[in-house]
């Protein structure tokens, strides 16, 4: 016949179980209406933060674009008024093509109208 240990006895864990009448759920694992909104509001304002850095970035981008296309003009009306002055054809370089800002790239003047917009606009109804 086997004898009792007295290691599993001294060892076990004083576990509540669920069905006791005595059982009473710990406050930090309640879970109520607040902290339920404030789980699931989480990733959402995770996700807004990530779009707004996204969208700062970018319009930092297009202000250096726009800052670097500015300070390009200026050596290339130089380089053209230094070819004007040049006798010969052959001692002309090309000229680099400007750039430009593609109207995909500016969406926040997507709902700027101008007077030839308003009057394209019209004519189409």
């Amino acid at each position: 016949m086997l004898k009792p240990s007295k290691r599993p006895s001294c060892n076990t864990a004083n576990f509540n179980l669920k069905t006791a009448s005595d059982y009473k759920i710990p406050e930090h694992m309640r879970i109520n209406t607040v902290k339920k909104k404030e789980k699931l509001g989480h990733p959402d304002s995770m996700a807004h933060s990530k779009k707004m850095h996204m969208n700062k970035c970018i319009l930092s981008l297009q202000d250096l674009k726009v800052a670097v296309i500015k300070e390009i003009q200026c050596p290339v009306q130089e380089l053209k008024s230094i070819q004007s002055i040049l006798p010969h054809i052959s001692q002309h370089i090309p000229s680099p093509q400007m750039l430009q800002i593609h109207p995909g790239e500016v969406p926040e003047k997507r709902f700027q109208y101008d007077e030839e917009m308003l009057l394209v606009l019209s004519n189409s109804k």
